[in-house]
């Protein structure tokens, strides 16, 4: 998930949690675009790719949109 509220990636990562996901945090659209690119990088190592991206859609720098 990538916000720029600290407090909405505790409350959005505990509800995942309750239903059984795991959950990365970036505080960016940057950040989250280079954890999308480190992860796909590292495919052969982790086989595991992000299936869903939650992204708010006005931050700073680079948002949602």
């Amino acid at each position: 998930m990538c916000d720029d509220v600290p407090f909405n990636h505790l409350a959005i990562n505990n509800l995942l949690k309750k239903i059984g996901m795991n959950c990365d945090s970036a505080y960016n659209g940057f950040e989250a675009i280079n954890m999308v690119i480190n992860k796909l990088s590292s495919i052969c190592r982790c086989p595991k790719i992000y299936k869903l991206i939650i992204m708010d859609i006005e931050m700073p720098n680079k948002d949602g949109f």
